[in-house]
């Protein structure tokens, strides 16, 4: 296709059935890039971030690798501030540099929109909330210096929802471009983990060792970190929730209902509640019945959330498996409480009680 130097502009006005279908194609392609968890080819990560420092006017630079983006943060040049960030700097003019060729070569107003359709696609896809999540760690470590980690850094998400977009842009619609300057900006992609750039030095985070997530794209693991690097950083998460260590290293077969009443965090006792489940919560944190119709029971229980928590317990004559709901507070007996469960219906109606 060459550099497109004299060519004409492309128009578009709509995606064709098939240019809809490759949306999907290309978001998954770059969703694998962002999430591999395989070692660095380091030197072709030294190649790749060279090349695009000097694409963004900046001088080649010493490239350090870091065990983690953790480590990375520990640094001696991120921790003492001695030098200038280059984050903003080679973000921007490598973005700026091919969307704008991209816009002189594509008249439409159609592009924004398309943009846009592919970055809610591959958010979907991505898994964004691991980035934000192991940003949040980060975070949690840094205490005064948090200013430092977003303006000297740029996460895998970032690159890799560019990409996308360019990616289609260029191979899906055809829209003329510079070969060389996306390649460059391509290879610093899949070469490279999250990005500490400097003036002077780069440093280059090893990727992940193991991923876990479930089946909503986020970070899940039982008993073991769902996010993990090579140096021992790791992040324990149910269900996209970032846990602490001491009830994300247990299986939550194992957590202790007790733990409930010992948390502050409302999110994290919300967690706790949906991994122990309502059923030993009953038995051990001795829920008070409140009432009782046919096979059914209304419980409460205290202090294990904001308010009280209202409980249907049911158990099947015929094989004795107890199951527990709950149930808005509203409802102060276990004939109402089980109406409501079983969709309105009256429970003296029901030809099978469960």
């Amino acid at each position: 296709m060459g550099n497109g130097t004299g060519e004409r502009p492309i128009r578009l006005e709509s995606l064709t059935p098939d240019q809809e279908a490759l949306i999907s194609v290309y978001c998954e392609k770059w969703r694998r890039m962002a999430l591999r968890c395989e070692p660095l080819d380091r030197q072709a990560a030294c190649e790749a971030v060279r090349a695009v420092y000097v694409l963004a006017g900046l001088g080649a630079p010493e490239v350090v690798f870091c065990s983690s983006p953790y480590a990375a943060t520990q640094s001696e040049i991120f921790q003492s501030g001695s030098e200038v960030p280059q984050a903003g700097t080679l973000w921007h003019r490598l973005s700026w540099s091919l969307g704008d060729e991209l816009a002189r070569r594509m008249r439409s107003r159609y592009i924004e929109r398309l943009r846009k359709q592919l970055e809610d696609n591959l958010k979907k896809r991505l898994a964004g909330q691991v980035w934000r999540s192991l940003e949040n760690q980060l975070v949690a470590t840094l205490d005064a210096r948090v200013w430092g980690l977003s303006a000297n850094s740029i996460s895998p998400e970032g690159w890799t929802a560019l990409c996308c977009y360019f990616d289609y842009c260029h191979t899906v619609l055809g829209c003329p471009h510079d070969r060389g300057q996306w390649q460059r900006f391509c290879a610093v992609v899949q070469s490279c983990g999250w990005l500490f750039p400097y003036r002077r030095v780069c440093l280059v985070s090893e990727r992940p060792v193991s991923l876990h997530l479930d089946d909503r794209e986020r970070l899940h693991a039982e008993g073991t970190p769902a996010l993990r690097f090579a140096d021992g950083f790791a992040i324990y998460s149910w269900h996209g929730v970032t846990l602490p260590e001491s009830y994300g290293r247990v299986p939550p077969a194992e957590w202790r209902p007790h733990w409930i009443l010992e948390e502050n965090d409302a999110e994290l006792r919300r967690v706790l509640i949906e991994g122990i489940g309502y059923e030993r919560i009953c038995r051990q944190l001795q829920a008070r019945p409140l009432d009782r119709w046919q096979e059914y029971s209304l419980l409460k229980v205290e202090h294990i959330d904001v308010e009280p928590v209202y409980l249907l317990q049911t158990s099947c004559p015929g094989t004795g498996t107890v199951q527990v709901l709950r149930v808005p507070p509203e409802f102060t007996t276990a004939r109402t409480a089980a109406r409501w469960a079983n969709g309105g219906s009256d429970p003296e109606a029901f030809l099978v009680q469960t």
